[in-house]
């Protein structure tokens, strides 16, 4: 038999990891550190007379710790495990004459704010403890912070150093955090330390919190909850790791600063920001691999996620954005996100308003997006626009691969749409919808071309001077679109060629245009056809039948299969194909076109061609075409191939 000690008679009962005293304290005595509960538990009062078992096995110390507690290991056993108020379990060994309350003092690291004076009730002011708790734990190096269940008021900012302190609590239901009469600038609570004194401590990752709940007021002009940062000149917040945090309200939840990267947040919840859930402005050396895994980003008038710094990456992986003004601003850096879902109210948006905004600052390096495999439910109900490519330079880069849209009646028109000073580089493929009797959404290029996003199918919209790249599906668009656009009246008997460089394999079945301001009239012969370029010169594939009918609009799109479907091979050659219209007839009409000069897209050493040809004199698809009779146009016609 061995027995755990109170402590002497007129001395009050030390439970605490650190040794301060307090009252009350619960014991659990367990047969092994993987928790099995030892049965064999009898509590005692000071005159050591046996007043029963013990239910479960806790045990619970009077104000002055007159209880002792008593164990009967079966005779193999010479040592048990013990928690001590909810603290960590620790090994004790039977032998005979263990004080419980010199066994706590052992367990070092461990500061509960409770022990220097932390009430918890939501009423009293814990700042003091806090601020003495957290001073120990630094001073100890290598820490941690317990905050136990409760609701602890905070009145002034709080620091920690988090390369040597982590904070603890009982989760974000149980242990929470209130700051009361913060300013607006003021953060609740800032995390880092000064790299040119904290060397030679613990490794990274280091776990910044874990399980505690911050409340905070909502509202226009209130504090903001957490900044990661530090004044030093060599300030550092990285490596840092929050896990079951929970944020409702502030005006900026987390704000990521200089010297802030390498962070990971799983199972956090980010609920009801006024301006940002989660911010990374321009900063110096931040914004490397910040990952958030299972997060919620819910409701509020703010940004959920904003991004101000080039070369950020942040990935998003099985996170929900739910019910706020937008999910999404990202003006810099790459942005990742799979597995994803995002759901709209009709209490924020409007029109001009989309959920995801991707909008190129200045002339930093491009950005991108790339969504895969994420859920848009009732995504831009109430928005113009899912997905806006805007930016004062344009010209970024957006992938959306296997979308699940849920179309409605009242969603907006456009999935996608760009709106940039100039084109972004954008591909969609694989959509799919969850009703079929209900239009798709739109795609709306630069240049005010728009069309339904067909299920299943891929659409490649290329930026200016590149070329068409993994294009392999429903449009191409092989044409760079930059200059001002505008229409260009055709010739009757010429045709006119757009050359595009498949690098997927994509079968063209139709070809289609774009009429401008003049329709056609008179026609005798209308047709559009797809050429292969081979052996220094361009042999017809397939084309469509007559159709005397097309063009007889202005801005319209016109539509016309191939008599059959055409396989276009990408091969290492850099095999190259192109689009091609001819009318015949008294009037012409106009075509939207690219730009006002000659396009740059095939012009190179293997080609020596423009992306745009036209040959003139023809009175049906010429086939061959022999170098020395095509020339460049004075502007390319916009042509697509459609599967």
């Amino acid at each position: 038999m061995a027995r755990l000690l109170g402590p002497d008679a007129g001395s009050r009962y030390g439970y605490r990891e650190n040794g301060a005293p307090a009252a009350n304290a619960t014991a659990v005595v367990y047969a092994d550190s993987a928790g099995t509960v030892l049965a064999d538990i009898h509590a005692f009062d000071g005159s050591e007379t046996p007043s029963g078992a013990v239910l479960g096995s806790q045990v619970a110390y009077d104000a002055w710790g007159q209880s002792e507690l008593y164990w009967f290991p079966d005779g193999l056993v010479d040592r048990v495990w013990v928690s001590v108020d909810g603290g960590p379990v620790f090994p004790v060994d039977a032998d005979n004459n263990r004080r419980l309350d010199a066994i706590t003092v052992t367990q070092s690291g461990l500061f509960n704010v409770r022990a220097f004076g932390a009430v918890g009730d939501g009423t009293a002011d814990d700042t003091g403890a806090f601020l003495a708790a957290t001073a120990a734990a630094e001073a100890a190096q290598r820490a941690v912070l317990v905050i136990p269940p409760g609701t602890y008021k905070l009145t002034a900012p709080w620091s920690v150093n988090s390369r040597r302190v982590s904070i603890v609590g009982a989760g974000p239901q149980a242990t929470t955090i209130v700051p009361t009469g913060l300013t607006a600038g003021q953060y609740a609570l800032t995390l880092g330390w000064d790299n040119n004194v904290e060397t030679g401590l613990k490794p990274e990752p280091y776990d910044a919190i874990r399980g505690v709940g911050f409340l905070g007021p909502g509202g226009a002009g209130q504090a903001s909850c957490l900044r990661l940062y530090n004044a030093s000149a060599n300030g550092r917040a990285h490596s840092l790791t929050f896990r079951d945090v929970g944020i409702k309200g502030f005006d900026v939840q987390v704000d990521i600063t200089s010297n802030s990267y390498l962070l990971g947040f799983d199972r956090c919840f980010f609920v009801n920001p006024q301006t940002y859930g989660v911010k990374m402005g321009l900063a110096t050396t931040a914004g490397e691999n910040v990952a958030f895994t299972s997060c919620i980003f819910a409701d509020g008038p703010g940004i959920a996620v904003f991004i101000d710094q080039p070369g950020a990456s942040f990935y998003f992986d099985s996170c929900s954005f739910d019910y706020h003004a937008q999910s999404l601003h990202q003006r810099a850096g790459q942005v990742f996100m799979s597995h994803c879902h995002f759901e709209a109210t009709t209490t924020y948006g409007g029109s001009g308003a989309e959920l995801l905004l991707l909008d190129r600052r200045g002339s930093v390096d491009r950005p991108v997006l790339v969504l895969s495999d994420c859920d848009f439910y009732n995504a831009w109900d109430n928005y113009d626009t899912c997905i806006r490519l805007l930016g004062d330079n344009g010209d970024q880069a957006l992938r959306v691969a296997n979308p699940s849209i849920r179309v409605t009646g009242t969603q907006a028109t456009y999935f996608i749409r760009d709106d940039g000073p100039f084109p972004s580089d954008i591909q969609v493929s694989g959509a799919w919808y969850s009703r079929s009797d209900l239009a798709p959404p739109r795609l709306r290029n630069q240049a005010g071309l728009e069309w339904p996003i067909t299920a299943g199918q891929r659409y490649t919209h290329i930026g200016p001077a590149r070329q068409v790249r993994r294009s392999s599906a429903s449009a191409i668009e092989p044409i760079p679109m930059w200059g001002a656009r505008g229409s260009e009246a055709l010739t009757s008997g010429r045709i006119y060629l757009t050359l595009f460089q498949p690098q997927e394999e994509i079968t063209v079945s139709k070809v289609a245009f774009y009429t401008g301001g003049t329709a056609a009239s008179g026609l005798t012969l209308a047709k559009v056809a797809l050429y292969e370029y081979a052996s220094a010169q361009l042999t017809l594939r397939a084309q469509s039948a007559s159709n005397t009918a097309l063009a007889a609009a202005t801005n319209t799109r016109y539509e016309q299969a191939l008599t059959s479907p055409y396989r276009c091979v990408a091969d290492p050659t850099g095999k190259v194909y192109a689009l091609a219209v001819l009318f015949i007839g008294t009037t012409m009409p106009a075509l939207v076109t690219a730009g006002n000069n000659n396009a740059a897209l095939m012009r190179d050493a293997t080609y020596g061609h423009p992306a745009g040809l036209m040959v003139s004199g023809q009175t049906d698809m010429a086939t061959p075409i022999f170098p020395g009779s095509w020339v460049a146009p004075d502007r390319l016609c916009y042509l697509l191939g459609v599967m």
